[in-house]
């Protein structure tokens, strides 16, 4: 049985593993994104509000067009002798 022709790529990871529509296909990427947004501002709501002394803590939390900053506290790891 002969394999379906390869559709051309698009530059979109999931648009050219699938040969769906470029309307479909947009669609799961935009839907991809977005749940990928939500994942980071939850991890960041995560990291603000635990404490503990094995995590660091947040100091600060700012977001720019294209990334979300995240200050965290420093932790020098010292080498133990064996």
């Amino acid at each position: 049985m002969a394999a379906p022709p390869a559709a051309p790529a698009t530059g979109h990871a999931l648009a050219d593993r699938w040969p769906l529509p470029s309307k479909a296909a947009a669609k799961c990427t935009h839907a991809r994104v977005r749940m990928q947004v939500h994942a980071v501002f939850r991890e960041k709501e995560v990291v603000a509000s635990v404490s503990h002394p094995f995590i660091c803590s947040l100091c600060y939390a700012f977001q720019t067009s294209h990334s979300l900053c995240l200050i965290l506290d420093f932790v020098e790891v010292r080498a133990r002798a064996l």
